[in-house]
């Protein structure tokens, strides 16, 4: 099992994984489960917060509303 520092995030777009990889340095996140997408539905991400408030801002970050659109990938919090 990899903590989520060492998490490498390599089944993702190279483009999300990288800003995956600097949301999880920038704020307290608990947890990430990823599901790859299938030829019926698209993936999902979902990332558990140890606080509302962080919850709120991951919320907030613009290339997460618009995860499903550019990335397919629809995003939990």
């Amino acid at each position: 099992m990899e903590t989520i520092q060492n998490q490498s995030f390599q089944t993702l777009s190279p483009e999300l994984a990288a800003k995956l990889q600097q949301l999880t340095k920038a704020l307290t996140i608990e947890q990430v489960f990823y599901y790859a997408p299938t030829a019926q539905a698209p993936g999902h991400l979902i990332l558990i917060s140890g606080s509302t408030k962080n919850a709120a801002v991951i919320e907030a970050r613009e290339w997460l509303r618009n995860a499903f659109k550019k990335y397919q990938q629809l995003v939990h919090v």
